[in-house]
C-alpha cells in the first residue's frame, strides 16, 4: 500500500512546484484509512494546505502581473517651463530654452521651436480675442516630444496708456508625437501664456 510522506509533501511545496505535488495525489496517491494511527487525520491537513499553497501562487502571479501593467501605464503630472524670445526667427517661430518635470522631478532640457498662427481678431462678450492654433517641438537631452496646442489670446491694456499692452495667452494642448523617452507617450493638459513665459501643464501616461 503507497503511503503519501507528510515530509515529502512539506518539502514538495518549497523544493518542487506544486503542480507536481498535486499530480501526485491524484494519479494514485493512496490515502491511508482513519484507523491507521490517525495518520489520515495528518494526512489530509498537509493536502489542503497544498492546495491553499497553490492558489496563493497563482493569486500572487495575477496580482504581480496587473501590478506591472499599472506601473507600465501609470499617470504622470507633466509640467514644462518655458522661456520664448520676442523675435521671431527666419522659419517664423518663436523658441528658447525649457525644463520639462514629471511629478515635480525634473527629466528633460533643451530648446523649443513654437509655430503659431493667430486668426483675425474677433468680439467675445465685448472682449477682443483671437483664436491662436498651432505646434510646439521640445528638442530635448533625452528625445523630442510634439505637442499641438489650441487656445485663446488676449491683449490686457496697461493702465499707463504710453506703455505697450500686454499679452496673454491660454488654452489646451496634447501630445502629437515623441521620439527618444518621450516615444509612446500619450497625453494632455493645459497651457498659459504671460508676456515671454510660456507653461505647459497636465497629465502623460508613458
Amino acid at each position: 500500500m503507497s503511503r503519501i510522506s507528510l515530509g515529502w509533501i512539506a518539502l514538495g511545496t518549497i523544493d518542487r512546484p506544486v503542480a507536481v505535488v498535486l499530480s501526485a495525489i491524484q494519479k494514485g496517491a493512496h490515502l491511508p484509512a482513519a484507523t491507521e494511527g490517525g495518520v489520515m487525520k495528518r494526512v489530509l491537513p498537509a493536502c489542503a494546505g497544498v492546495a491553499t499553497v497553490a492558489m496563493l501562487l497563482l493569486a500572487s502571479i495575477a496580482l504581480g502581473s496587473t501590478g506591472g501593467k499599472q506601473a507600465a501605464t501609470a499617470k504622470s503630472r507633466i509640467a514644462i517651463t518655458n522661456r520664448v524670445s520676442a523675435k521671431q526667427r527666419a522659419d517664423h517661430t518663436f523658441g528658447g530654452p525649457f525644463v520639462l518635470a514629471l511629478n515635480g522631478v525634473n527629466q528633460d532640457t533643451g530648446t523649443t521651436s513654437i509655430g503659431p498662427i493667430h486668426e483675425p481678431e474677433r468680439t467675445v462678450d465685448g472682449q477682443q480675442q483671437a483664436r491662436v492654433t498651432g505646434t510646439t517641438t521640445l528638442t530635448g537631452k533625452k528625445g523630442i516630444l510634439s505637442l499641438s496646442f489650441r487656445g485663446v489670446s488676449v491683449n490686457v491694456r496697461n493702465f499707463d496708456s504710453t506703455k505697450f499692452p500686454s499679452y496673454m495667452e491660454y488654452g489646451t494642448w496634447k501630445i502629437a508625437g515623441g521620439s527618444g523617452i518621450y516615444k509612446g507617450w500619450k497625453g494632455g493638459g493645459r497651457y498659459a501664456v504671460a508676456s515671454n513665459n510660456v507653461e505647459w501643464d497636465g497629465y502623460v501616461t508613458n
